[in-house]
């Protein structure tokens, strides 16, 4: 083995010592800097679903079992997803039936209590407050009547 008379081997021997410690110090300051952005830009977790904003009257949110307050009178009410519609007193004496739907932003229904008597269908329209499910029909029969939807 040749003996280094000018000492440059301990030289480059601890220069590529720090060099090493140098790119392995930068390639930990670039990990983390990476985790630290990609969890900072990354989307929150959704509200669950109990406390999620309704952003308005949707079909979906209505489907299912309620009870409707028509002019301070109680009654069950019944929407199904396909757009069936069923309505009954609350002493369950009398059922309408007919459909519904959501369309530009008001609740529509089409009922009858006599289906087989053509003379007997109404619709009506009412514009619902997405916070409350809670308004008067301004289209169609019924007008000025205020309903109100609670499960």
């Amino acid at each position: 083995m040749e003996e280094d008379p000018d000492g440059m081997d301990d030289f480059f021997d601890g220069l590529y010592s720090v060099l090493l410690r140098i790119v392995v110090l930068l390639g930990v300051i670039a990990l983390l800097a990476y985790l630290y952005c990609a969890s900072a830009s990354s989307a929150p977790a959704p509200f669950p679903k109990s406390q999620r904003i309704q952003p308005g009257l949707n079909a979906d949110r209505l489907v299912g079992k309620w009870t409707m307050y028509w002019n301070g009178g109680k009654f069950g009410l019944k929407l199904w997803s396909g757009g069936r519609y069923e309505c009954v007193t609350d002493s369950g004496f009398v059922t309408w039936s007919g459909s519904w739907h959501v369309r530009e932003k008001k609740f529509w229904v089409t009922e009858s209590h006599t289906p087989e008597n053509p003379e007997s269908w109404r619709s009506f329209g009412c514009p619902l407050d997405p916070k409350t499910l809670e308004g008067v029909i301004d289209e169609g029969d019924f007008k000025g009547t205020k309903i109100r939807l609670e499960k």
